[in-house]
């Protein structure tokens, strides 16, 4: 979902990336997912995704000392699905590396 955005998550001084992917499985919601991804070896490897919301609203997303902040909309525990997501949270990945 939209364009990746790049720095540096290791501290190697190299750009990685990070981006926010969406599933759509057809009538069972969108589910989104925080992913990055890093050059080892001179391959991209990507890292598992981090689900932020179920028919949430996505917003930014960008890499900031070393750390993946994706910010979105999501539902209150007592909101039904129906209903428009208003609250806003904030997502911060560090561990992301540890996972590939």
């Amino acid at each position: 979902m939209g364009e990746p955005v790049y720095g540096d998550l290791n501290g190697d001084n190299r750009k990685h990336a990070a981006m926010v992917l969406v599933h759509d499985p057809c009538g069972y919601g969108k589910f989104y997912c925080v992913v990055a991804a890093i050059v080892k070896s001179g391959q991209w490897q990507g890292t598992n995704a981090d689900i932020i919301g179920d028919r949430g609203a996505p917003g930014t997303i960008r890499i900031h000392n070393g750390l993946i902040v994706a910010r979105y909309t999501d539902r209150r525990p007592d909101q039904s699905m129906a209903q428009t997501p208003s609250v806003i949270k904030t997502l911060r990945q560090r561990d992301c590396l540890h996972k590939l």
